[in-house]
């Protein structure tokens, strides 16, 4: 799979704090796959499940309840986390990378005052990947 061992910066929320419009206690968000840690001094990880319970071939949209959990384990690792620069880590391949990057999207529409171009911007340089 090509998106194996990659990690990608995906919101800089030092960058444009008006735009994202996120509380101070979060600087950056990556998206990392396999494992793969940033460049960065100082980090914490977290985990969520992408996993879709599929009809055939389709692989989301995710439903409410799914995005729930999402967002309670994220704002979990803000609240209990150490560093401000937070890694979302993916284990699979690209539809645990798209269905992640819509749950990181969704996270920052409903809790900060983000738009869908906002996160379009945020993560259109992994459409290759997606």
């Amino acid at each position: 799979d090509e998106v194996e061992g990659k990690c990608f910066l995906v919101f800089d929320f030092e960058e444009d704090k008006a735009r994202y419009g996120v509380e101070d206690t979060v600087s950056k968000f990556y998206v990392a796959l396999d494992g793969e840690k940033p460049n960065e001094p100082d980090f914490d990880v977290f985990e969520a499940s992408t996993k879709y319970a599929p009809f055939h071939q389709d692989f989301g949209p995710f439903d409410l309840a799914n995005v729930y959990r999402f967002l309670e384990t994220l704002e979990e690792n803000i609240s209990n986390g150490k560093s401000r620069t937070k890694v979302y880590s993916i284990r699979g391949g690209r539809r645990d990378l798209t269905n992640g990057v819509f749950l990181l999207g969704s996270f920052v529409i409903l809790k900060g005052q983000c738009t869908a171009a906002d996160v379009w911007q945020g993560v259109s340089h992994l459409h290759k990947y997606l």
